[in-house]
Order: structure tokens, then sequence, then C-alpha cells
């Protein structure tokens, strides 16, 4: 090799080693700057992992004493966090599009939302409206920062529930054991005040009579998130009554009434010597009683609290008017003419016209129904139905029997309960009598006694109690109102 040759030699190799040695120094300075970078970077993250408030996660978002117009929102503290605004709104379309996005909300989510702050992880939000559902986002912030808003949460106020059920019933000792008929939209329970009288199933329902009495039921619905809870109670009047068929019944006290547990409310007073209270109607507004026996007979008007009392003389004689009734829809006053007789005279209220007339049997006294537009007669032995476009057409029933001699008074009728006064031929003011009859079913339900004098005449007022007209001693007449309830004892027989 010549000495040229070898000094090319030399030269290319060290040009060679400047050249490594000029990417070794590069790649130390790209190593030293990407070392730069990722300190930087890591630096950088750290100072916001420090300094910047994280996101509120959406599954620690939950809502607890959820009532009717309020809740109050939970959820887990994020790092970095000193402050909360709370988002809410009643769900919509649009919400529930942001919800099923699956994506955090964003400023313009929120931007007609409701929006409150608080510094703690919870809060009350009061104000809502019942049985609605709401969207709820919450954003962390700190002093230094705005953090990022969360997902879409929804709650719902609760509901307010009512228990529905009857407030009263009536019912027997010879009744079938029964359910509760109450409604709730969550689990109720039951509990008798009296056991003696009325047992019932905590968890089912279903009830028994065992005693005569009075008991309360109180029926409980349990609260849950999506309702309140409700509480009602029913008033139970269990009788001491087997009904059974009229045809061969003895009749059995199931009830007794008497100045103890009945109020006066109206003393009433004949005019021009018809002093002897013999019937009473009723017209849902004014009674009508009938005085007289044998001689002069007046029909005597009062309003219900016993004021407005008017006179009415008759155009005819009314006999001996042993029983009367109302009929609303022709507005006329039926009377008998008789005790024991088919003789009857027909007021018209509205007109003051008079009419005469025959039923096709005798007797003592007359009802007429106005919840299911039938008429009635009694009598010793029966009870008859009449047409009342023709008053030969009759449906007949038989009676109870007492064990001593009766005078038969005036009758009256509600929603297929009859109810038949009756007074001791021997003492006609001691202990009197008021037979019931469920019509419809053919049934005698029991015997009401009264200690109240001489029970002419009874009617049902606009509430559903019994009121009976007594002939006391001198002018000792009254129209009391008793505790006994015909339209809820007349329910238990539809």
């Amino acid at each position: 090799m010549s000495r040229r040759e070898e000094k090319h030699l030399k030269r290319e190799d060290r040009n060679k080693q400047e050249k490594r040695k000029k990417q070794i120094r590069r790649i130390r300075l790209f190593t030293v700057c990407l070392t730069a970078l990722v300190l930087l970077a890591v630096f950088s993250a750290y100072r916001h992992y420090k300094t910047y408030p994280a996101n509120v996660v959406d599954d620690s978002i939950t809502a607890f004493d959820i009532n009717l117009d309020s809740m109050t929102i939970t959820w887990d503290p994020p790092r970095n966090a000193t402050e909360y605004h709370i988002f809410y709104t009643e769900q919509d379309e649009k919400s529930k599009a942001a919800e099923k996005s699956d994506s955090n909300a964003d400023a313009e989510t929120v931007a007609k939302w409701n929006e409150k702050t608080v510094k703690s992880d919870s809060i009350k939000i009061e104000g809502l409206a019942e049985g609605v559902t709401y969207s709820f986002v919450i954003r962390a912030d700190n002093q230094d920062y705005q953090g990022h808003y969360s997902g879409i949460r929804n709650f719902t106020t609760q509901q307010k529930q009512k228990i529905e059920i009857d407030s009263e019933m009536i019912k027997f000792t010879g009744s079938d054991p029964f359910m509760i008929d109450a409604r709730a939209n969550t689990n109720m329970t039951f509990k008798s005040s009296d056991s003696d009288i009325i047992k019932v199933d905590k968890t089912t329902g279903r009830a028994e009579t065992v005693g005569p009495g009075k008991a309360v039921v109180t029926v409980k619905a349990e609260e849950t998130d999506e309702f309140t809870g409700d509480k009602k109670t029913i008033a139970f009047t269990v009788y001491d009554a087997h009904p059974v068929k009229i045809k061969g019944s003895k009749a059995s006290i199931m009830y007794n009434v008497s100045t103890a547990n009945c109020e006066a409310v109206v003393r009433v007073k004949g005019s021009g010597g018809a002093t002897i209270p013999q019937s009473l109607a009723y017209t849902g507004k004014k009674y009508m009683v009938v005085f007289g026996m044998y001689g002069p007979t007046r029909i005597v008007r009062y309003n219900k609290d016993g004021s407005g009392r008017k006179v009415i003389k008759p155009k005819v004689s009314l006999g001996h008017p042993n029983g009367a009734t109302y009929e609303p829809d022709r507005n006329l006053l039926y009377c008998l003419k008789g005790q024991g007789t088919a003789g009857f005279t027909l007021y018209d209220i509205k007109s003051k016209e008079y009419l005469i007339g025959n039923f096709d049997r005798s007797c003592s006294g007359i009802a007429y129904d106005s919840v299911r537009k039938c008429l009635y007669t009694t009598g010793r032995t029966a009870i008859c139905q009449y047409d009342l476009l023709d008053f030969s057409r009759i449906k007949k029933r038989g009676m109870v029997h007492h064990d001593t001699y009766m005078s038969i008074q005036d009758s009256a009728c509600y929603d297929g309960i009859l109810m038949h006064c009756l007074s001791d031929a021997n003492d006609k003011h001691g202990t009197n009598y008021i037979d019931l009859y469920d019509i419809r079913h053919d049934k005698y339900i029991g015997t009401i006694s009264c200690r109240l004098s001489e029970v002419e005449s009874a009617i049902v007022n606009e509430d559903g109690f019994l009121e009976i007209l007594s002939n006391g001693r001198g002018d000792a007449n009254y129209i009391w109102r008793t505790d006994v309830n015909i339209k809820l004892l007349a329910k238990e027989f539809h």
C-alpha cells in the first residue's frame, strides 16, 4: 500500500469516528431532552393531580330521605374539591337523551337548569313537585379551578298515596268471614281495637265478627321511596243478629235504643184538637208529622232543626192517620186513613190537592223506598210491595212473630231495608220495637228495642240514620235521632 493510500484510509477512519461521536452526542442530547420532557409531563400531571378538582363519579350520586317535595342528594367527594355546583331540572326529552349517551354533561346541557352551591358532599333540594322525576348533574370546583360536569342521574319524588276504604261498616254476629276491602299502592297491615268484636289477620285483612259492639280496625300502608305512608280507620258496628228467612222466624233483639244513645232533635206539637202524633214522613228538607186519632187531623211541617213550624189543615178527613210516607218523584204525601184498613189519602205538596184511594189489602203502616222506587205497606201478617202505577199488583211477604200481642204502627224503608214499628199493646209507653227486614232477599235481620215511649213512626235521614217519632204522655212528643245507620246496614246486603 502506498503512502498515499494509507493516508486516505486514516482520513476515512477519522471521519467515521467523528461521525459516531456526533451521533452519540445527538443521542445523548435527545435522551436529555426526552427525559426533560417526560419529567415536565410528569410534573405537569402531578401538579394537575394535586391542584385540579377531580370529577364526581356518577354512580356515587345517590338520593335518600325522598319526600313529596324534597330529597337529599349525596355523592362521594373527589380529590381537590372544596365546593360543588348541583344542577337539576325536571326530566325532559333532552335530559333523557343526554343520559342515554352515557357521557358527561356539559355547560350547554345544564345552561337553563336550577343551580345550587354547597361546600359539603350533600344537599337537601326542596320545592320539588310530587311524583316527578328530576335529572341531576354535579360539578366539583375549588378556589383556583373549575372541574368537569358529572353524568346525569335521575331520581323521583314520592307520590302521596291514599288508602281507599269505607270509614264505617255494619256487620252482624252471624256475618260470614270477609276481606276488608282496602286498596293502596304499598303493603298494608291491619289491626283491630277489640278482637272480641272484630278479629282481623294482620297481613291479609281477612276478618270475622266475634261478638256485638263497636270496634275500630286500623289500616296502615307502608312508606317507600316511591309512595308516602298512610293510615285509615274503619269504625265497625256489630249487631247481635243472624239474618234468617222471614217465614217462621221469631223476633230477636239485635240492639237497644233509649234516651241514653239517642238525641231528641225536634219536639212536635199538634193543633186544632189533633194532639196525638200518629205518623212521620220526611222530604229531605222537611219533617211532615200527621196528628189525629178518630177526630180532627192536622199535618204539621217542620224544618230539620225544628224551626219553621207550619200547620196544614187537610181539606178531607185523614181518618186515623196511622201511617205516612213521602214520594219525592211526584212530591206526594201518602197518608193511611185507618189502622188495619185499605184506604189512603194522597196530598200533593206542590198543588195542595188531595186524592182518595184504596190499596188491595188492609194495612197499618206505609213506606216508600226512594232509593229503589218501591212502595210498601205493612200490617199484622204481611209486607206488601205495590206497583206505583197499579195498586192491584202486589208482591206479598210474611212477618216475624213476637211473643206478646203487638199494636201495629207505621213503617219506613230505605235501600231495601224495611223498618216495621210496633208497640206493646199492654204497655205502649214502655218497651217498643222496630223489626228490620231485608226485603230484597226475603230475610228478617233482627229487632231494635226502643225505650222512647210509644214508637209511632220512623224515617231515615239524609245521612242514613234512623229517626223515630215517639208519642209521649201529655205533649212530650219527639223526633229522636238514633245511632243506627240504615244506609250502612243496607250495604251489608248489597
